[in-house]
């Protein structure tokens, strides 16, 4: 949960960046800073 300032906190309800499918993907519409953990997770 690391979006821009005000950012969401510990609150994931208060992310501004959503998903949205497209056919058989998906599109993201917003801005993250960082994915700690990201090299040894499943998905990132």
């Amino acid at each position: 949960m690391t979006e821009p300032a005000p950012g969401a906190g510990s609150g994931p309800s208060q992310l501004s960046t959503r998903a949205r499918r497209d056919g058989d993907h998906y599109l993201l519409n917003g801005r993250k800073r960082l994915i700690t953990g990201a090299e040894g997770a499943a998905f990132a």
